[in-house]
């Protein structure tokens, strides 16, 4: 997977999409001639995206976020295979079945239940059903004024991402963070952590860097090595908005 880095500073008219964007365009163009969608903003609606940003994917200033992808795949039974490999069928079912991706997006008020909590017992079912609003709805839901939507909180497991007892950048068991859904490979900093979903689990650990298919990252604490993962194995990234410490 190609991944391109924006300079503020130039602005880019156009620029070379990755295989998966032109896969996206696809899909978007056959739906519009077979009238299963309207046009752009239709599109956008059913699978929750901002109609300006996929505007820009199609007039090649910018790749299509890993989070539309899914969105695609999810709202119109797009085969996965299709979108990440090129791999046919470009349809998994009946694409008329589905109208809208079923994550649910929450207003955040004070009194608004916007934070998800997934306590680590249930780590192996949000794995399956971090998309599945009628799971979802099975977790605990509290108030988090401070961030608006909807949001995950997550607890951390093990000592991989310690320091030291006297530095409050690292996480031990028991401390708990706040995360965000982020739009794609193109938002990661390196040196920063985040939290990852990937096929075998959840991981906190600092981005590192993108090479070739695989995604670098890096434990604080040298006794927990980090292998590359490939790119397609990681389903959703999130970042980390607030830490509640135990210690």
């Amino acid at each position: 997977m190609q991944v391109i880095l924006y300079n503020s500073a130039i602005k880019l008219l156009t620029m070379e999409q990755n295989k998966q964007t032109v896969r996206v365009l696809e899909v978007f163009n056959f739906l519009l001639k077979k009238e299963k969608v309207e046009g752009v903003d239709d599109f956008c609606r059913k699978c929750e995206f901002n109609a300006s940003a996929f505007s820009q994917i199609r007039t090649k200033n910018r790749n299509a976020p890993l989070s539309l992808q899914h969105k695609i795949i999810k709202a119109f039974n797009v085969n996965p295979d299709f979108i990440f490999d090129g791999l046919e069928p470009m349809f998994t079912g009946d694409i008329s079945s589905k109208t809208k991706s079923n994550v649910k997006q929450i207003d955040s008020d004070n009194d608004v239940r916007n934070c998800i909590i997934v306590p680590l017992k249930a780590y192996g079912g949000f794995l399956k059903g971090y998309e599945n609003s009628v799971y979802l709805d099975s977790l605990e839901r509290v108030s988090c004024p401070e961030i608006k939507g909807t949001c995950f909180r997550f607890e951390v497991e093990d000592f991989s991402m310690f320091k030291s007892a006297n530095d409050r950048d690292s996480f031990v068991p028991g401390d708990k963070v706040t995360t965000t859904p982020m739009n794609g490979f193109n938002e990661l900093r390196a040196g920063k952590p985040y939290v990852f979903i990937t096929v075998g689990g959840i991981i906190l650990k600092e981005f590192v860097k993108i090479e070739g298919e695989y995604c670098h990252l890096r434990s604080y604490n040298p006794e927990y090595p980090v292998k590359p993962i490939h790119l397609k194995k990681i389903k959703m990234l999130l970042y980390i908005d607030l830490v509640t410490y135990k210690r």
